[in-house]
């Protein structure tokens, strides 16, 4: 179970895994290719929540963004 947290923690690889945030059903396949064990989409999502994981995952941010660009942004807009 440490290891998957790890896993799910580090994220997926877009280019090894054609995805750029983990689902239950992409998890589901990553079980069974790293562990060699087929279970049910359903046990994955509880087995995220007994890791104090969520379903949920925040959208992934450009790679190219600049924070402090961003913040200057932000400090020099007009509040509406």
């Amino acid at each position: 179970m440490a290891e998957l947290k790890a896993v799910v923690l580090a994220g997926p690889d877009p280019s090894e895994h054609k995805v750029v945030r983990w689902r239950c059903i992409d998890l589901q396949a990553e079980v069974a290719r790293r562990f060699g064990v087929e279970v049910h989409e359903g046990t994955v999502g509880r087995w995220l929540h007994e890791l104090g994981l969520t379903r949920l995952q925040p959208r992934p941010s450009h790679p190219r963004k600049i924070a402090e660009a961003e913040e200057a942004f932000k400090k020099t807009s007009s509040a509406c």
